[in-house]
């Protein structure tokens, strides 16, 4: 083991847990989770001694970031398009059927460090990390933090909203033009607008829609347990459409097609559309045929 990084504490702080001080501190350890495996594997000390959660930070404390020799990382190789990059962040496209993150090698965090090149800022963090995630069926946008602090910030605009996201899909039956669903899940608010882009008649659901949603909260599945309790379930749903809906072996027909905020460090403008996928087209257009039989 040797030394990666030593911080002094110079100025007196508010009471502070070390866990909590410690988030952007340092470049490798951008975030909570981070830290708290580091805390865990007793790489951290404080003043020569191991640290923990418990200690509060003091003025004059000195805090040492360990680490093993040449860490070996494994990238996971795979075709991934990158539709934007800079010294801060990038957006990639996740294809369908990819974990976004986990235990297991096949991820797109396993993916992104072949495809990225390493920042040039000074608190610049191998590999890149996600700021958001996508459930393994659903392909689309993700943005990518490659700075410690674009971590936090990013992910602070996150949870303010400030970052929206559009989603395509298709959906089973007819949904009003437009409208807002409201319904908690777990116990925690969740909002999505959605906007219909157009219908139309299906020998197998009565109705096809063709629709945007923007979800305006980020709860796991959100889309998909919001679409299914207003009785218009995304196509291909396995978990939350009903059985006699199952289109075995055509997927999910959910996509990340658009985000948009301001960036962070530069204040420009960031506003990524991508088409909807091949296959959403296609099984429309086979269901427009099928309706002229």
């Amino acid at each position: 083991m040797d030394s990666d990084y030593r911080h002094i504490v110079a100025t007196k702080t508010k009471d502070i847990r070390i866990n909590e001080y410690l988030i952007g501190i340092f470049p490798s350890l951008p975030s909570r989770k981070s830290i708290k495996k580091a805390l865990k594997k007793e790489k951290i000390l404080v003043n020569g001694k191991i640290a923990n959660s418990a200690i509060w930070v003091a003025q004059g404390m000195e805090i040492e970031l360990i680490k093993e020799k040449n860490p070996s990382r494994k990238i996971y190789a795979i075709e991934l398009e990158v539709v934007y990059e800079d010294e801060f962040l990038a957006i990639v496209i996740k294809p369908a059927g990819l974990v976004s993150s986990g235990n297991q090698f096949r991820t797109l965090q396993n993916a992104i460090s072949g495809h990225l090149k390493l920042s040039k800022e000074k608190d610049s963090i191998n590999p890149p990390l996600l700021v958001h995630r996508l459930d393994s069926a659903t392909s689309g946008l993700v943005i990518i933090a490659k700075t410690a602090s674009s971590v936090n910030i990013l992910g602070k605009m996150l949870a303010d909203h400030q970052i929206r996201k559009k989603y395509s899909a298709l959906l089973i039956g007819k949904i009003d033009d437009e409208g807002e669903i409201e319904q908690s899940i777990k116990n925690k608010t969740a909002t999505t607008e959605y906007k219909r882009i157009e219908y139309i008649p299906s020998e197998a659901f009565e109705f096809l829609s063709w629709v945007e949603l923007f979800p305006l909260s980020g709860r796991t599945h959100q889309l998909r347990i919001h679409m299914a309790e207003n009785n218009t379930s995304i196509l291909g749903d396995r978990i939350y459409g009903k059985h006699e809906h199952d289109i075995k072996g055509k997927g999910l027909f959910l996509a990340a097609t658009g985000i948009e905020f301001i960036h962070p460090f530069n204040k420009n403008t960031i506003k990524i559309e991508i088409p909807t996928p091949k296959k959403f087209k296609k099984y429309w257009d086979w269901t427009l045929k099928r309706n002229s039989l």
